[in-house]
């Protein structure tokens, strides 16, 4: 009789029927909301009861009568409608929450668990997976302040979507399965064919399942066990202290993490520190411990997690940030010293061009992530050298009008001086030398609007006979035809005659631009010795970022990348040119 006794009590308290999943009774009802759009509301199926939302109401009042789910569900709903609590302020083009379903108001309900389904409405609207995320990431973090656990699910296939809003439908998909773990709920495997558009068996409209796709959604909902998870949580609640928030400044480089974890009727199973956002720099002693020393921290302000799970699976997160500061006893102070011929400007130094004899500074970001001042003084060497000039024509600059280039890095506000147009290197190569891959002498100089450019050259040139060869960022590279006597104020004219410069006899080695005058070739954007559809493509790609200034691939020097520099690569690129070097 008492053994009869004990089995109508367990039945009166919690009904076991064939096929249902939950099976864990602590004798408590509970209250769960659904927060959704029109697949929750009940889009697609025949009656209400046979939606899913339905259905898993019915399921889980066979447990306990006084069980109860709280549809939220309202067609045609994003994110920014539900999760975003009421007074947040959405960006421009997006919906304000609605206070009357959105998270603020669920929780009036006091819920012990939180459904989300929003399977596809963002994707249709254009919302990026970013926002979606943050949205998501909002509601978590009221659900996680609560310690309300939240079960989400998989975005659903629909049709007509272009192949931004499929790819976005997919990466949302995938995002929750990770971002929530055994929380997350498949609504797509299964429902979707390979196109990511609604299976027929399932099929209700373009963007609803039918009444057997709400049965497969019911199902999937009810094998999460929830009512299990909660009874398990009812009976050991999990707390997490990750530690107050730190400030530090540098030279200080390190910080003891020191968390308190505890379990009301359980025993803890893991802990894990991660890191949330800030610098990449930074070392754990033990991301498994409770206490934890975290090293090598530089500027920046870190947000570390530490996630905790106890032996009734519940889980607990709680974050803690360390603000890394510099003093002055961070800034680091350093002196370079170089004495260099006139010949060797510009003098690169930290990837910055320097033309004149001076003190220079610059302020770099040390090993901390704290200033670091580095000062330059360039004296000028005693050298023997001597003068000579080349002269070129850049074809892309020529002005017919005026008969000269423009004055590019004047125009586009780089230099003060009117006469300038842009820079070049000039190469010097020993005939002996051409196996080689360094020249036998290079400087970096200025072409000015005549074509002229004088440079300085080592004593130990001079006399010699030597090939020249121009370099331009976007010109094709152009050699003297024949070695060229290097004597002091004396001037190699590439531009008076195409016989100058070495040809390969597969194509003409200089532009024609009026009679008695030529040009190197405009348009080799990528330097590798020919103009081709590679480098068109470059200039298209640069077209579309409305970028203004001294731009690499300018072809005319206007400021601009647009149609202009595309015709002098269109012009160029149909005779096949090639670099020709002997």
């Amino acid at each position: 009789m008492k053994t009869l006794l004990l089995l109508v009590t367990i039945f009166i308290a919690f009904k076991v029927h064939a096929g249902d999943s939950d099976v864990v009774n602590c004798n408590r009802p509970w209250r769960i909301v659904i927060l959704g759009s029109s697949t929750t509301f009940g889009t697609g199926a025949s009656s209400t009861d046979s939606s899913f939302v339905s259905k898993y109401r019915a399921y889980i009042k066979r447990k306990n009568p006084l069980n109860n789910i709280i549809n939220y569900g309202i067609p045609g709903y994003r994110t920014y409608h539900n999760l975003r609590p009421t007074g947040y302020i959405p960006p421009e083009n997006r919906p304000y929450p609605n206070t009357e379903f959105n998270i603020t108001n669920a929780l009036l309900d006091n819920p012990d668990a939180i459904i989300i389904n929003m399977p596809s409405n963002d994707a249709a609207n254009n919302y990026t997976l970013d926002e979606q995320q943050a949205n998501f990431e909002a509601t978590m973090l009221i659900a996680d302040s609560l310690n309300i656990p939240v079960w989400v699910t998989t975005s659903q296939p629909r049709f007509f979507l272009n192949t931004s809003q499929m790819t976005n439908l997919r990466d949302f998909r995938t995002w929750v399965l990770t971002r929530f773990g055994d929380k997350a709920v498949d609504f797509w495997d299964g429902i979707a064919t390979e196109e990511g558009t609604i299976a027929s068996q399932y099929y209700f409209d373009n963007v609803h399942v039918n009444n057997a796709g709400h049965e497969e959604f019911y199902n999937r909902l009810k094998r999460e066990c929830i009512l299990d998870s909660l009874a398990k949580r009812y009976l050991g609640i999990l707390t997490v202290n990750a530690g107050n928030d730190v400030t530090l400044n540098l030279p200080t480089s390190s910080c003891h993490l020191q968390a308190v974890a505890t379990s009301t009727n359980a025993t803890i199973s893991s802990v894990t520190w991660n890191q949330i956002s800030g610098p990449t720099s930074y070392l754990f002693s033990n991301a498994s411990s409770l206490s934890n020393q975290v090293t090598n921290l530089i500027k920046g302000t870190y947000q570390f997690e530490l996630l905790v799970s106890d032996s009734k699976n519940n889980i607990a997160r709680d974050t803690i940030s360390i603000v890394v500061a510099c003093d002055t006893s961070s800034i680091t102070y350093s002196t370079t010293n170089v004495s260099i011929c006139s010949y060797n400007f510009p003098y690169n130094w930290n990837g910055t061009n320097y033309y004149a004899v001076g003190t220079y500074n610059q302020t770099l970001t040390n090993y901390l992530g704290c200033d670091s001042i580095a000062t330059l003084n360039i004296s000028l060497a005693s050298c023997q050298a001597f003068t000579f000039t080349v002269k070129a024509i850049l074809e892309g600059y020529y002005n017919s009008s005026t008969s000269q280039m423009n004055p590019v890095l004047f125009n586009l506000n780089q230099i003060t001086d009117s006469s300038i147009v842009d820079y070049i290197s000039i190469e010097i190569w020993h005939p002996d030398d051409l196996v080689e891959s360094i020249p036998t002498f290079s400087i970096n100089t200025l072409i000015n609007k005549n074509g002229f450019a004088t440079i300085s050259l080592p004593t130990n040139l001079s006399g010699g006979y030597y090939y020249i060869s121009i370099k331009h960022k976007n010109s094709l590279e152009t050699w003297s035809a024949n070695t060229v006597r290097l004597l002091s104020s004396t001037t190699y004219d590439f531009s008076n005659n195409l016989s100058k410069a070495y040809s390969n006899g597969n194509n003409v080695p200089m532009k024609y631009i009026s009679p008695g005058k030529y040009a190197l070739f405009s348009g080799d954007v990528n330097q590798d010795g020919t103009i081709n559809s590679d480098d068109l493509q470059l200039i298209e790609n640069n077209s579309k970022n409305l970028q203004y200034g001294y731009l690499k691939n300018d072809m005319n020097g206007d400021g601009v990348i647009d149609i202009h520099d595309m015709q002098i690569i269109e012009n160029n690129k149909i005779l096949f040119l090639n670099k020709a070097r002997p």
